[in-house]
Order: structure tokens, then sequence, then C-alpha cells
């Protein structure tokens, strides 16, 4: 397996894979997720492709086949009245295929990111996790992530 930068011809392979995600999605909490669409359009895709500061980085197996990827963002903030200034590395999406879990994809591509931020000077790689039951919290915390904070609902 190879980590690499996505190329336009990955797209229909994303796509794929944002379908399979926003399902995973739906089906824990249609209350907040919309069962049709998904994250990010084959245009949009395109942009990220080629930004310098939102690259997609796609896990490929020996045949170049698309098994996992993860989107991030390069966030900088210097002018908060509160916060003091930071550079971090946002993960925005991660998924591997599900018929390619379990075989050390998610971590490869995580140890992967972490080498990135720390070329690009991030000081940290943020997250947010939905806690589903059987979520990806579990696969975080596995990889060094621990909670900087929550977010809660109250049902009414």
């Amino acid at each position: 397996m190879k980590i690499r930068k996505a190329q336009e011809k990955d797209i229909p392979q994303l796509l794929s894979l944002l379908t399979e995600i926003a399902r995973y999605h739906y089906e824990r909490r249609p209350d907040v997720f919309l069962g049709s669409g998904i994250k990010y359009t084959a245009e949009l895709l395109k942009e990220m492709i080629v930004s310098a500061d939102s690259p997609i980085f796609v896990a490929v197996n020996e045949k170049d086949e698309v098994l996992g990827y993860a989107m991030v963002q390069i966030k900088i903030r210097t002018d908060h009245p509160v916060l003091a200034p930071y550079r971090i590395l946002y993960l925005d999406d991660l998924c591997v295929d599900e018929k390619a879990r379990k075989l050390g994809i998610g971590s490869q591509l995580m140890a992967f990111l972490k080498t990135f931020a720390v070329s690009e000077r991030c000081s940290r790689i943020e997250l947010n996790v939905w806690e589903f039951p059987d979520s990806a919290l579990h696969f975080y915390e596995e990889n060094g992530f621990q909670t900087q904070r929550r977010e809660l609902e109250f049902w009414l």
C-alpha cells in the first residue's frame, strides 16, 4: 500500500467512499444527516486536489485503486482576541473502504498525516468525531488523540 496526493482520476472512487460515509452517518443519526447527497461534489474535489491548503491524500493498493482517503485543511489563526495564534492541520474527513478495514490502512493514513503536519509546521492535528455506537472514536484514541473539547446536546 502507498499513500499519495489524490489525482483527478481518483474522483470516482472518492465519490464512492463519500457515499459510503454519508450512508453510515445517516443510518446512525437520521435526525442530523440527510439520506441523500454527499459532502463534496466532483467539482469541489477537483478544486481540493490542486489546493495547497486543503489537500486530499489517498491510500492505494498495487493496482493504484483507492482504499481510503484523508481530506485535510491547514488552518491558521493569528488575529483572535482570546485564542493564541495557531497553525493546525484539521482532519476534515478520513474513510477506509468497508472491504479494506482492519488492515491498518487508517493507521497508516494517520501516521502519514502526522508527518505531513510536522512538515507543514503545524502544532497539532484537530478533528471532530461523532460518538455513535461503533464510531471511529476508538480508532482515533488508539492513534493518540485525546479529547480537547466536547459538544453536548439536549433533546427537547
